[in-house]
C-alpha cells in the first residue's frame, strides 16, 4: 500500500540521515514512479548491500518508535518493519520534502481536478478530506482493532474548519465514494472519482488543511498538505492487537488535533 511504502521510505531516510549513513532503496520501487526520488537506487539490493545486519523494529510494533535506530552500527544495515511513526522524521523533514514531490503526470492530474472545480470564492481556504472504509469494515480487520469514523466525525471536523475560515471548499477523497457522497455532505463540497490512489494523493497534498479518517495513507495525505490537521481520536479500538503495536504519541504528531 502506497502509504506503508511512504513510511518505509521516509523513516529510511530520517533514520539514514540521523546516523551519518546512505540511503539506498531498489530502483523496481514503485515510489520511484510516482515521486522524483533522489535517493541512490540499485537494481538489485543484494549486490548492493553484500554482507549487512537486518535491524527489525524492536518489539515488531509497526507504528510505534524504536529508539534503538538513533546509533545503528556502522556497518551496512537492511530495515525490516513498518517503521510507522513521526519520530523517525526528526531533523530529516527538508530531506523528506525534496524527495517526495510528484511526477509531473500525477501532479498535473491533480492540479486539473482542482482547477476544473473552482471554489465560489477567491478568497478560501481549500481542505482535503480523506475517508477510508473498504477493507477496514472487513470482519477480519474489525476483530484485530481496526475502526472507521462514522458520519458525525466529518460533521464536527468540517464545522471546526468552519468556525475558523470564512470561505471554504471541502475535498473529499475515498475508496467509498457513494458512503461519502451520502454521509459528508454541505456547501462547497467536492468529490473525487480519480480512481487512482496517487491522483488523490496529489490532490490532497494540494490542500491547506486536513481531516483524515484511519490509515497511512491519510497520515501521508496530512503530512504532504502540511496545515491544520484533525485526525480521529478513537482509533484503534482499546484491548485489541492492533492498539498493542500501535503508540499513539508517536504516531500522531503532536500538532495534530
Amino acid at each position: 500500500r502506497l502509504g506503508n511504502m511512504l513510511f518505509c521510505y521516509a523513516s529510511m531516510l530520517g533514520i539514514a540521515a540521523r546516523n551519518n549513513m546512505t540511503a539506498v532503496m531498489p530502483e523496481s520501487s514503485r515510489l520511484v514512479s510516482v515521486f522524483k526520488i533522489q535517493t541512490d537506487l540499485t537494481p538489485d539490493l543484494r549486490v548492493t548491500l553484500g554482507m549487512y545486519k537486518a535491524h527489525e523494529e524492536y518489539g515488531r510494533r509497526g507504528s510505534a518508535y524504536d529508539f534503538s535506530t538513533r546509533n545503528l552500527p556502522k556497518v551496512n544495515t537492511k530495515l525490516l518493519g513498518y517503521y510507522q511513526s513521526w519520530k523517525y522524521l526528526e531533523g530529516a523533514d527538508a530531506i523528506v520534502r525534496e524527495n517526495l514531490k510528484f511526477r509531473d503526470a500525477y501532479l498535473n492530474a491533480a492540479e486539473s481536478f482542482l482547477e476544473a472545480h473552482p471554489p465560489a470564492s477567491a478568497d478560501y481556504t481549500r481542505v482535503g478530506i480523506h475517508v477510508r472504509r473498504g477493507d477496514m469494515l472487513q470482519d477480519y480487520y474489525q476483530r484485530f482493532g481496526y475502526v472507521v469514523p462514522g458520519a458525525e466525525y466529518f460533521a464536527a471536523a468540517m464545522e471546526y474548519f468552519h468556525k475558523k475560515f470564512s470561505h471554504i471548499q471541502f475535498v473529499v477523497c475515498s475508496d467509498d465514494i457513494s458512503w461519502v457522497e451520502a454521509n459528508v455532505k454541505g456547501e462547497h463540497v467536492v468529490y473525487s472519482r480519480s480512481r487512482s490512489d496517487v491522483v488523490d494523493l496529489a490532490i490532497l497534498s494540494l490542500c491547506d488543511h486536513m481531516i483524515v479518517s484511519v490509515g497511512s495513507f491519510g497520515w501521508w495525505a496530512a503530512y504532504l498538505a502540511n496545515g491544520i490537521t484533525v485526525y480521529y481520536k478513537d482509533w484503534p479500538k482499546e484491548y485489541s492487537m492492533l492498539e498493542y503495536n500501535v503508540d499513539k504519541k508517536a504516531y500522531f504528531p503532536p500538532q495534530w488535533i
